[in-house]
């Protein structure tokens, strides 16, 4: 919170004259949460002990950095589209500038971290005399209040706090036009419920794991036990043998684990207490983790646990799921809020986050559906490079389109350019998807085997339960839709049209098991080849069969 301590007496001065009396109905007492009694586990559990967990502080890190680093854009609304408005004083605050003391990507980071550990976001906007906004300042979450009047107008009053003179700048009332609120899960729509609050037995379970195994390694990694001795010391006794073992046993640190004990005089080592393997604090640890991760619906790879990877077919589906279940209902709160209090009412802009960055694909994909939709006029040069961050060229504006192209339905040969300027970018796409399934697959297989012997029948077995238990099933859900689209066109079965595609791939497996049996890594590309190719070779062969039904 250091940064607000540069701001709060400009947001003092900003809002002077703003306090009144109003009629409170509902107050929010969701700060109070944060400071009940110890958890069940006896862990005392806050935003900032939360934080000291590793898994807490790597969701809250991994969360507020991502959305922080994603660009925000301000688009005008026009009559053939949008286009991005970078004139717009919304654009400057949400992508470069957020106020004098922060850019856009702290603020966002800033936000996002409040709204994780305490449930909500609040920052003033200052505006000037137009009504246009010029600042968007943060305010400390634990001194914000949420409440409404008796008609339900919802309104902030905080609480105050001190600046560098130890000056108190006092509690201050905001109109809700006047506050930026972002919230976590809402329950009643007016404020967040706190993340850290919902999870504080969980968290505390993990913190308490953490404890014992600190303490655990400071006593030399030994369960705790009792010197037995056959005749009887006295207290001063007794407290000089505890001294002088815990100096030469007791720690970690000071190179005492594992020390030789040597006992004399007939004292015996009694352990009380249960070795960690039955104590079992190492999968405790690693289910709170997992539990964490759920919550805040972040990958549990992300967190350290490989096994996580297992799920998915590529770093695209990886990306695309994370984007999809974790960033966009984040996203989406921001967006509205964003359109609510930084745009005028009936203002034709929109505020939008763009995800491009996050969900692109590699080099030869992106170049493969940038040339299909140059080629039917989707993309001009230069919105190909602007997309790949690079500056336009002299007339690159232009949108192209094959010569021979002519009205559907005017002749044959029309119908047949027709079906193959719609088909072709299906078939690509959907192609390269799953040509990145298997080189994904019969990589990651070859890696994890390459120093073990295997016999061709066991590599047999793994090409065959790949293809039963996995890739028949995404085969399925990718060459339907195909074979719907193609089947519209064509005029033809759907159900010929699936059969002919799917058992295509069906009949890679024995290029796939060669390559798997040798361990052939450099030959992995030869499958994307054949799969290209393949794409290719089948919509024509398709298209031709659809000519000869039509006579």
């Amino acid at each position: 919170m250091s940064i607000l301590k540069s701001i709060r007496n400009r947001v003092g001065n900003a809002i002077i004259g703003k306090q009144e009396e109003r009629a409170i109905t509902r107050s929010d007492s969701w700060t109070d949460a944060l400071f009940q009694p110890t958890t069940s586990s006896g862990e005392t559990v806050s935003a900032d002990t939360a934080l000291g967990l590793a898994a807490v502080y790597s969701c809250v890190k991994i969360l507020s950095e991502t959305i922080a680093s994603l660009p925000t854009k301000v688009y005008r609304i026009t009559p053939t589209g949008k286009e991005e408005d970078i004139n717009s004083p919304v654009w400057r605050l949400l992508h470069n500038q957020t106020n004098k003391a922060m850019s856009a990507y702290t603020f966002k980071e800033y936000s996002m971290s409040c709204c994780l550990l305490y449930g909500n976001s609040y920052a003033y906007i200052e505006r000037n005399s137009a009504g246009v906004p010029i600042s968007i300042i943060p305010l400390d979450p634990v001194n914000m209040q949420v409440a409404q009047t008796k008609d339900g107008e919802i309104f902030y009053k905080w609480l105050g706090s001190y600046d560098y003179d130890r000056q108190q700048i006092k509690a201050q009332i905001f109109d809700s036009s006047e506050i930026f609120h972002i919230m976590a899960t809402t329950f009643d729509g007016v404020i967040g419920y706190s993340p850290i609050y919902a999870l504080k037995e969980t968290i505390g379970t993990g913190m308490a794991a953490e404890r014992y195994s600190g303490s655990f390694f400071a006593n030399g990694s030994r369960p705790s036990g009792v010197l037995q001795h056959a005749g009887r010391l006295d207290a001063d006794a007794a407290e000089r043998l505890r001294t002088s073992w815990n100096a030469l046993y007791q720690g970690t640190a000071t190179g005492n684990a594992a020390r030789t004990a040597i006992l004399e005089d007939g004292l015996e080592w009694k352990p009380i207490s249960l070795p960690p393997d039955e104590a079992q604090f190492l999968q405790t640890m690693q289910a709170s983790t997992d539990q964490i991760a759920a919550a805040f619906r972040v990958p549990t790879h992300f967190l350290g646990n490989r096994e996580g990877l297992s799920q998915y077919n590529s770093l695209e589906a990886q990306a695309s799921e994370f984007s999809r279940y974790t960033l966009t209902p984040w996203l989406t709160k921001f967006e509205l809020e964003s359109e609510r209090k930084l745009l005028k009412e009936n203002d034709r802009r929109e505020i939008k986050f763009d995800l491009s960055s996050l969900l692109r694909s590699d080099h030869k994909t992106r170049f493969d559906i940038y040339r299909v939709g140059r080629e039917i006029g989707v993309y001009s040069i230069n919105e190909i490079r602007r997309l790949e961050s690079m500056p336009p060229i002299k007339n690159g504006d232009d949108h192209i389109m094959p010569m021979n192209y002519e009205e559907v339905d005017k002749t044959d040969e029309s119908e047949e350019i027709s079906a193959r300027s719609i088909l072709t970018p299906i078939f690509t796409d959907s192609y390269s998807r799953l040509s990145k399934v298997l080189v994904n697959e019969v990589t990651r297989k070859i890696n994890k085997n390459k120093d073990k012997k295997e016999t061709r029948a066991i590599s047999s077995d793994w090409v065959e339960k790949f293809f039963n238990e996995r890739f028949d099933g995404i085969i399925k859900d990718t060459l339907l839709p195909v074979a719907n689209s193609t089947s519209r066109c064509l005029k033809i079965s759907q159900d010929d049209i699936y059969k002919y595609l799917s058992d295509g791939f069906l009949n890679m497996r024995s290029t796939i098991l060669n390559i798997v049996e040798a361990k052939n890594l450099e030959g992995v590309p030869q499958i994307a080849a054949e799969i290209n190719t393949r794409a290719v070779d089948e919509l024509a062969e398709l298209i031709r069969k659809g000519q000869d039904v039509e006579n």
